[in-house]
């Protein structure tokens, strides 16, 4: 689970990773040789780091993993990690597409962190309307993998 999963406070789970800029690069080693050695996915952890939730995380998802890694992978969300954003779910998913996640896995009638799920349906159309209103960049829906 991307990043510093196994770094949170206490080692609370779905907690946060406080972690200076020494500490994060040695919990980033690993997703970097799996990146060499040609991972083709990788799944959103749940926990935060520096207090921004992974799933939002875009400095560490397209930054970091993306652009630095260059990794071409897909993305996957947590199952209903993106429900733990806040805000309504246009805004929670706009948040993690344009953080970096490709895939948003949607948990149907189970719930993370107390926040309820949508359906599908409703994903698709907010999705759509993001795009629209210019919220989420259209390539970032219709690009295809390098």
């Amino acid at each position: 689970h991307f990043a510093a999963d196994g770094a949170t406070l206490s080692g609370a789970d779905e907690g946060d990773a406080d972690l200076d800029a020494v500490g994060l690069a040695e919990h980033l080693l690993p997703y970097r040789a799996a990146v060499q050695a040609g991972v083709l996915s990788v799944m959103v952890s749940y926990s935060s780091v520096r207090g921004t939730k992974m799933h939002a995380n875009k400095e560490l998802l397209s930054g970091f993993l993306k652009e630095h890694l260059g990794f071409g992978g897909l993305v996957v969300s947590d199952l209903g990690g993106v429900d733990q954003l806040r805000g309504g779910s246009l805004t929670r998913f706009a948040a993690a597409i344009n953080a970096g996640v490709d895939m948003v896995m949607l948990p149907g009638t189970w719930t993370a962190g107390g926040a309820a799920s949508v359906s599908w349906q409703t994903f698709l159309d907010d999705v759509e309307r993001a795009v629209l209103s210019g919220e989420v960049p259209r390539a970032r829906v219709d690009a295809t993998p390098p």
